[in-house]
């Protein structure tokens, strides 16, 4: 058997002798994929291991069908690829005959919950309550999959927080009463069965002896104990993952997982400590951040490329540019070493044009690459241009800013319909009121925007007798009846006006902007949200001639991105958690802020340190630039730049 391009620690971890486990710390772009399938070849060709005792264990099925092709290429033996699922779904179809139509699909949960919260908070408007119920599956999700109560009921609403107990007990009997189970049952129950039942535990011990165990790092307390479980003396577990890249916390992975795994089975550990993605300086900062993390292993890792770019500045490598108008460079807040730069911008909209113009013009300077290969896959050399965010919200705004600008790129996540956001379903709402084909839901939504102190019995009572508030209120308060004529003759002048002059007046004169702006005063991302958003709705408005068509139409005809399997593809918009396994030319790591990056505030060390994960995530997707953009405020004001910046281009 010869293997090519193979470094000393990769052959050590192909060739491992055992017998026992190993776990082997892969670093960003050290070639993971290609060690599990040569070491699946050397196992099957060399140590002639039947290839139906292999299990090799991915997180998704796509990662589980990519790395089978892969192996392919190689080989033709018949190895067990699958996911962790897959293999829980295995052990409970032969165990206990359970089959597909008992799992819970997501509206079948939401149908168990959504009486529940209609007896615990029936003022509650359905869609509050759609919202809730989301809230309450995936609390439930990671608290089956970690055992983390508390942390799973930190992560909801306040009207329910102090109902979990009640709400997953209900749950949990009305599942089993229909002989269902969800996706996180199957975990459960097959860790159960497999812990009760001896000989169920030997069946599938003898059937897959040899365990290799992709992003081993995204492992959860329960995933760990299954494993455990699936294998026997003298434990030949082939885990291989890197703690530094766990950024899945909420979903209940656990880098400590990795050091209990050393630590319990006493495995032996290889370090793919050489980065064939990045370059020199993009490995070296990298991994000046992820250093200042507690609760890792140690490892250095190197870049196996030539330094790129010729040194120009000080003798640090240093040189500061401008690009602000008239301003001195020290001002301008744009510093680069080597190919990282980070970038400073006075305000969010500066930034965002910013980005915008930079994909526009990689676009223009790539064009004779049209026709080229999916840059997002490895070892394919195409230009491409990746902007990573922390939060889909984000994401979302710039996302909108490009489909204006008739700018191509694609998403990653799923994209939002902006125009079922919250800005222009309230418009619609007050436009739908104004033509007198409003529902009540519409009615709900906006009527105490501005506040009209109008109470949910109020909304309630009058849905059920057909009365109006205006006369609902006359005999109650009259202070509310007159905010209620007023509003009346507010919404006959907007039917009477053109939409554009419509939305005007509903933001000035009805009130309805300075809501906004009070509702988001202490809340920056927000506030900017919705500033844009009525600014996009307003510009929306100028384009038509009539509000009941508009209304009619809205929502229909919304520009569509390109797929990510388009070939023309060369920007990609997407967040750092959804970038992972990827890899780009140029990437840009956007409002590198506190309160972003990391995210949220009041953090404790084991949050900390799984944001910095996250960022280093980010970084490490970048084979040649990198750059950090953030907003550093108006001159003479202190910006609140991301701590992460400060550690990475501290001297």
């Amino acid at each position: 058997m010869t293997y090519l391009r193979l470094n000393d620690a990769q052959r050590q971890a192909i060739t491992f002798e055992g017998p026992g486990p190993l776990l082997v710390l892969a670093g960003p772009g050290s070639g993971k994929t290609f060690v599990i399938t040569q070491r699946i070849r050397y196992l099957t060709e060399v140590k002639k291991i039947s290839p139906e005792k292999i299990l090799v264990l991915t997180f998704t099925r796509d990662a589980a069908a990519a790395m089978k092709e892969r192996f392919l290429r190689f080989s033709t033996n018949t190895v067990n690829f699958g996911t962790f699922h897959s293999i829980f779904y295995q052990v409970l179809k032969q165990s206990t005959h359970f089959n597909d139509s008992q799992l819970l699909t997501d509206m079948d949960k939401k149908g168990i919950l959504l009486p529940v919260l209609g007896r615990i908070l029936p003022s509650a408007l359905t869609y509050e309550r759609n919202n809730l119920a989301l809230e309450i599956i995936s609390a439930i999700g990671y608290y089956k999959n970690s055992s983390k109560k508390e942390e799973a009921t930190r992560r909801l609403s306040p009207e329910i927080k102090e109902l979990f107990d009640e709400l997953f007990t209900t749950y949990e009997t009305e599942r089993r009463k229909q002989g269902k189970l969800d996706f996180d049952d199957m975990l459960t129950d097959c860790r159960r069965l497999l812990s009760e039942n001896l000989d169920l535990r030997r069946f599938w011990q003898n059937k897959f002896e040899y365990l290799l165990i992709d992003e081993f790092q995204d492992v959860n307390p329960a995933q760990y104990e299954v494993i455990r479980l699936l294998s026997k003396e003298p434990y030949p577990i082939f885990a291989v993952g890197d703690d530094d890249q766990s950024i899945y916390g909420f979903r209940g992975a656990d880098p400590s997982c990795m050091q209990r795994f050393q630590r319990e089975y006493q495995a032996d550990m290889v370090t793919l400590s050489v980065n064939y993605r990045s370059n020199s300086k993009i490995v070296n900062a990298s991994m000046k951040l992820i250093k200042n993390n507690q609760n890792r292993f140690e490892k250095e890792l190197v870049s196996s490329k030539e330094q790129l770019g010729e040194q120009t500045g000080d003798q640090n490598g240093n040189r500061e540019i401008d690009f602000r108008q008239g301003n001195s460079l020290k001002e301008s807040g744009l510093k680069e070493v080597g190919c990282i730069i980070k970038r400073g911008f006075r305000t969010k909209e500066e930034e965002l044009e910013y980005l915008k113009e930079t994909c526009k013009s990689f676009l223009l300077q790539n064009d004779e690459m049209e026709g080229g290969k999916d840059c997002t896959k490895e070892d394919e050399n195409v230009s491409s241009l990746a902007i990573l965010f922390r939060t889909n919200r984000l994401m979302q705004r710039l996302a909108m800013r490009l489909r204006q600008e008739k700018i191509p790129f694609a998403m990653r996540e799923k994209e939002k319909d902006a125009s079922h956001g919250e800005v222009p379903m309230d418009v619609m709402a007050y436009l739908k009121m104004a033509l007198g084909i409003a529902t009540p839901e519409d009615v709900a939504r906006v009527i105490n925007k501005p506040s009209r102190f109008v109470s949910r019995e109020a909304l309630s009572a009058c849905r059920e007798n057909g009365m109006t508030l205006e006369k609902y209120y006359s005999t109650r308060n009259l202070e509310t009846a007159e905010r209620l004529r007023l509003l009346n003759g507010q919404l006959e002048r907007i039917a009477k006006l053109s939409p554009f002059t419509a939305v005007q007046y509903l933001r000035k004169v009805v009130g309805y902007e300075k809501c906004l702006f009070d509702k988001y005063a202490n809340d920056a991302e927000s506030l900017e949200d919705a500033k844009e958003m009525l600014e996009w709705v307003t510009k929306e408005a100028s384009k038509q001639e009539s509000i009941l068509e508009w209304v009619k139409t809205w929502g229909q005809g919304t520009a569509k991105v390109m797929k990510e399997d388009d070939s023309r593809i060369k920007v990609f918009l997407m967040t750092a958690h959804a970038s992972k396994g990827l890899e780009f030319d140029k990437v840009i790591l956007p409002s590198c802020n506190e309160r972003v990056y990391p995210h949220g505030t009041m953090l404790d060390q084991a949050t900390l340190e799984e944001e910095r994960r996250v960022f280093y995530v980010g970084m490490t997707r970048a084979r040649q630039e990198l750059e950090f953009t953030y907003i550093k405020g108006e001159i003479g004001e202190a910006g609140d730049v991301s701590r992460f910046l400060g550690e990475i281009f501290k001297n």
